[in-house]
Parts: C-alpha cells; sequence; structure tokens
C-alpha cells in the first residue's frame, strides 16, 4: 500500500484505476489521494499568501506536510515558495512550533526518498538532517522546551508561565514535536520526558469495570508472509481509561471526561514519552506507563465507534488515531481494523474537488490516508495490502502484485528495496512472486529496481541476475550489461513521451538497439503513431535473424496492419518458417514497394 499505503509511500504508486463506492479498499485511496493532493497544491499559494495572524506558521505548515507525505516533490516550486514564507515568520504558538518542525520533517523525509528512487542512495544511510534544516529543527525543539509548563509537563496555545492552563491538544503536538527532534539527533532532556509520561499516567480517568482487551500488533514481513509463525495478538485484563481536553485533577467539568481524538492523542504522547526514555526512566514509571497504554488501548477498542462517528472533529479524532496505531504498530483495536475502518469513512466524505471541506480538514485526511507517521527506517517492512482476492488485481495500481499465500498485495518497489537493504535470503522466493507476477506489459520498469540489488555473491543477487535475464533478454553475467539495457530502455522510454516524435528519430533508435525486446517497443511505438513511412525498414527488420520470435511477430503484426499483403506467419518458434515468411515480405516488397510508398505519401 504506498501506496494505502504504500504504501503506501512508501506503498500506493500513481494509477489509473476507476473509483467506485463498491470497489476494493486498496483501489481507491490512491486516486483520492491524488485528487486530494492536486486540491490542496492549488490552495496553497492563497494560504501563503494570507495564512492569517493567529497561527501563520501553523497554517503554512500543516498542508506543507500533508503534501510532502502524500507525493508532492520537495522541489516543488510552491513547496519551496511555502518555506521560504515561514523561514521570514517568527514562531509565536505551540501548534507553529510543531507543525514547522512536522513540515522539516516531511521535506528531509521526502528528499531521502528521492534520492533512493533515483538511485542517488544506494544503500542504507543514516538520515537524520544536517545543515540549516537540523539547525532549525533544534531552534524549533528548544522553543518547545522553554513554552511548556514545567510543573505539570504539558503545554498550551503560547509559551507558559506559573498562571497558564494546560491542554492535551497543544500538548500531544507538542510532544510530536519532540519525537521529531529526538528522531534527528536532537538531545530532551530526561525530565521533560517523565513529566509527559507521569502526567499522562495519573491523569488518566478510568471506567469501574474491568475488561478483556485484545489488540494486534503489526508483524514483521517474514511472519505476515507466514515463513515465521508468530500469533500478533495481544490479550489483557484492564479498566478502559481515556482523558479529556484538560486534566481532570485541575477541576473536573466536560472538558475533562474521556473522548476520542483526546485518549488517542494522550496515548501516542504516553508511548513517545515511554519509548523515548528506555534505559532511562524507572521500572516503576514504565510498569505504571505500560498498564495505562493498555486501558487507552481498551477504551479505543470499547469506544471505536466515536472514532469513525460522524462530525466536525472526525478528521482531527482519525489523525489523532492514526498517529497512535503507527507509532504503536497497532494493526487492530479489538476486531477494529483501524485503518480501513477510517480510511472507509474518509473516502465516503471526499468532495468532487478532490478535498474534504477546509485545507485543515483536507490535510487531515491526507495524512490519515498516507500513515504519514510510519516510523521512518529504510529497512521497516513494507506494509501488506490484504484482501480482494487476486480476481481484483487489475483494479490496482501496477506497482502493487498479488501474493496468493496471503491473499493480498505488496508493493514490488517497497519488497525490492527492503531485500536490497536487509539481504533477508528467506525473502527471495517473495521477490521471484513479485517478478513473476508483475504487470506483463510493465515488467521492464523492475529493471532499475532490481539493479541496485547486485552488490555481492549471495542468493539475492542469483535472484537478481536470473530475472534481469527472463526481462531483457540480454545473455551477460556481467552487471554492466543490465546498466547498459537500462540506458537504452530509458531512451525509449523519452521518445514514448515526446508529442512531436518523427519517424526518422524512430529509425535511429530501432537501428541503434541490441535488443530484440526494446526493438519490439520502438515498433510498438511506430505503430501506435501511425509511422507508415517505416515499413520498408520493418520488411529489413523481420528478415534478421533473431531467437526472439515474438519480435518477428511483432514486426509481421505490424505490417500486416499496414499493408493489406495476405502473408501468413508461423504459428511459433519456427525458424524455417520465419524465414519463408520474411522472404515472403521482402517479394511482396521488390513487387509492390515503390508503388505503395507513392500511394502513402499521396495520402
Amino acid at each position: 500500500m504506498r501506496k494505502g499505503a504504500l504504501l503506501l509511500a512508501l506503498l500506493l504508486p500513481a494509477s489509473s484505476i476507476a473509483e467506485g463506492a463498491t470497489g476494493r479498499l486498496e483501489a481507491r485511496i490512491e486516486p483520492a489521494i491524488q485528487k486530494g493532493r492536486r486540491e490542496l497544491l492549488r490552495r496553497l499559494p492563497k494560504i501563503v499568501e494570507s495564512p492569517g495572524s493567529d497561527y501563520p506558521v501553523g497554517r503554512i505548515a500543516f498542508p506543507i506536510t500533508a503534501l510532502l507525505k502524500s507525493g508532492v516533490s520537495p522541489e516543488n516550486g510552491q513547496i519551496q515558495a511555502a518555506f521560504a514564507q515561514m523561514a521570514a515568520l517568527t514562531v509565536e504558538k505551540t501548534y507553529c512550533a510543531a507543525c514547522y518542525l512536522f513540515a522539516l520533517d516531511a521535506l528531509w523525509r521526502a528528499k531521502y526518498k528521492e534520492a533512493r528512487a533515483d538511485g542517488r542512495i544506494s544503500t542504507v544511510v543514516p538520515h537524520r538532517a544536517t545543515g540549516d534544516v537540523k539547525k532549525k529543527i533544534s531552534e524549533l525543539v528548544r522553543w518547545l522546551l522553554d513554552a511548556r509548563l514545567k510543573r505539570h509537563g504539558s503545554w498550551t496555545y503560547e509559551k507558559a508561565d506559573s498562571r497558564s492552563r494546560h491542554d492535551f491538544s497543544n500538548t500531544q503536538f507538542a510532544v510530536l514535536g519532540l519525537r521529531i527532534g529526538l528522531e534527528h539527533g536532537v538531545e530532551i532532556p530526561r525530565e521533560t520526558l517523565t513529566q509527559v509520561a507521569t502526567l499522562f499516567v495519573a491523569a488518566i480517568t478510568s471506567e469501574k469495570e474491568v475488561a478483556q482487551l485484545e489488540f494486534t500488533v503489526e508483524t514483521t514481513l517474514e511472519e505476515k508472509l507466514k515463513i515465521t509463525k508468530v500469533d500478533p495478538r495481544r490479550r489483557y485484563r484492564v479498566a478502559p481509561g481515556g482523558w479529556g481536553y484538560t486534566d481532570p485533577r485541575r477541576g473536573r467539568g466536560r472538558r475533562d471526561e474521556p473522548y476520542a481524538s483526546m485518549t488517542a492523542a494522550g496515548a501516542s504522547s504516553l508511548l513517545i514519552a515511554l519509548r523515548a526514555l528506555e534505559g532511562r526512566g524507572n521500572a516503576r514509571l514504565r510498569s505504571e506507563s505500560e498498564k495505562t497504554l493498555y486501558a487507552a488501548y481498551a477504551w479505543i477498542s470499547r469506544h471505536f465507534d466515536h472514532y469513525v462517528a460522524p462530525g466536525k472533529q472526525l478528521f482531527y479524532t482519525l489523525y489523532s488515531l492514526e498517529k497512535l496505531g503507527d507509532l504503536g504498530g497497532i494493526a487492530k483495536f479489538g476486531e477494529h481494523d483501524w485503518y480501513r475502518e477510517g480510511a472507509e469513512r474518509i473516502l465516503e466524505k471526499q468532495r468532487k474537488n478532490g478535498g474534504w471541506g477546509s485545507y485543515v480538514n483536507t490535510s487531515f485526511a491526507l495524512l490519515f490516508l498516507t500513515r504519514a507517521t510510519r516510523p521512518f527506517d529504510p529497512t521497516t517492512p513494507p506494509p501488506i495490502l490484504t484482501g480482494g482476492g487476486k480476481e481484483n488485481s487489475g483494479q490496482v495500481s501496477r506497482d502493487l502484485v498479488y501474493i496468493e499465500r496471503i491473499d493480498g498485495f505488496l508493493s514490488a518497489r517497497a519488497l525490492l528495496q527492503y531485500l536490497g537493504d536487509t539481504r533477508r535470503q528467506k525473502l527471495v522466493s517473495v521477490g521471484e512472486e513479485v517478478v513473476r507476477h508483475y504487470a506483463p506489459d510493465s515488467r521492464e520498469d523492475l529493471v532499475r529496481l532490481l539493479l541496485p540489488l547486485w552488490t555481492k555473491r549471495d542468493r539475492i543477487t542469483a535472484f537478481v541476475k536470473k530475472a534481469l535475464r527472463d526481462i531483457t533478454g540480454v545473455r551477460s553475467g556481467h552487471r554492466k550489461a543490465y546498466v547498459a539495457w537500462q540506458e537504452q530502455f530509458e531512451e525509449v522510454r523519452a521518445l514514448e513521451t515526446k508529442e512531436n516524435l518523427t519517424a526518422e528519430e524512430v529509425a535511429r533508435q530501432l537501428e541503434k538497439l541490441e535488443t530484440f525486446r526494446l526493438k519490439a517497443r520502438v515498433v510498438g511505438l511506430a505503430q501506435r503513431r501511425g509511422m507508415r513511412s517505416l515499413a520498408g525498414l520493418f520488411i529489413h527488420e523481420i528478415s534478421v535473424p533473431s531467437a526472439e520470435y515474438r519480435y518477428q511477430r511483432k514486426v509481421h503484426g505490424t505490417l500486416t496492419l499496414w499493408i493489406d499483403a495476405h502473408i501468413q506467419a508461423p504459428a511459433g518458434a519456427d525458424p524455417a518458417g520465419w524465414k519463408a515468411a520474411a522472404q515472403a515480405w521482402q517479394a511482396w516488397w521488390r513487387k509492390n514497394g515503390e508503388n505503395w510508398e507513392a500511394e502513402h505519401r499521396k495520402k
């Protein structure tokens, strides 16, 4: 998935699949993301020009984050202009500092992913920000640390003093911002993290009745593919509990009662603090924090209908749920697949223009659909988009390949990159399955993904060599031969996208190519563009001896489409039959070619 999702950045690439309320969820997510991204990008210039006086930095940073997470290039001119505008503004609010951190992190991740995709980075490297980006991240983290209500461990809208009131929404954003600082190597004092954990442990409001909790954790790719057996379900008995907008210990009221968005926000904040304190916190706080997390999971499982209930807070609520689900590596709360149910509700609410109402709600929706909070790690397994069956494989993106053993889809790009990063031998059979079932008319696209895996003498490189031979038709044991093929393939692709293409350019490319599978692609291009002036060249081509009889069949089919000569093609790989067919075409051309060309020129 994305791509979702692939994945969905990781994980669901662009496709031309049809939408429909009855269609498979995975088949509908990527078009929804594309439409939402276009609408948000359309609105961005106005947002940047007039962000408002209350949260100007945050109002620019939040949609930028959504756009970058949903696939807009960091080199996009509008994105760069937005960052320039933010740099000229002063950060004065907690939401602004946190959202600025979100945007900087999304920018850095997007640049890293583009470098990986372009082959500029071929190995797993540290992905922490450097230079001016790292400097700005450190500055914003310091702002957040200075802004907190120090005795309480929470945040409010602006820099706090002893009289300030806190709230768990600002606190959620601040803690998410601190997490970004941690991921980029910024030191966060242990005292701050301890106070956050202590706050949420103490401020939870528990229900009286103890419940049996079950939640399902995300598993490794090997476990999902049933290479390694594991039970992903976790069961506990606990009293469900949650959080409201404020700490109930400071005066009970309606705003202190647990509700959906704040319970997910509180749990994700506690989870971030707990993980950051590993090896630094006391055992008692860890134990209490874990019990509190399970209580929150139980509350979410029991009240899951609140997360998909219609209302003005739907998108923020699901945004908060995505943070917890992805940070916690949780696949299901009870029987609820939180991503699938949330995505269904978001897709139902998408408007004709591609957005979800306000640009803030559109940003929330895109961040949920793209699973923007997935931990950024080059060796994180790609998600599996389950369900739907092989019969629906035509509805999903070409990058997604159906894997029968799991009744689900994997992103070919994500799987091959993961295989190259981890060199896990057990996954070779999955790589073979992905190559075997990839869209037949796009298999050449895999060459670019396979070449980076050819690094050392092991089972993975052996798999790559075989796959490259099968895809390209090149018979060589040297990597450089396939690199050369890929370079020629890119030249052919460039011709295919050229608007004012001439027959002379096609002829030069055809004569230059050395492999018959690429030649067949050029012949197909000439056929689609109706370049009948190349008929004489094609008659020469069909006479060239080739073990790839499919190339000769391609040329023959094109000639038959253009010329009514009634020359039969052999049934299959029949060298003598193809030689006779070539001779028949040559004889026809000697007799009729001059007149045919003259007639063609008149037309």
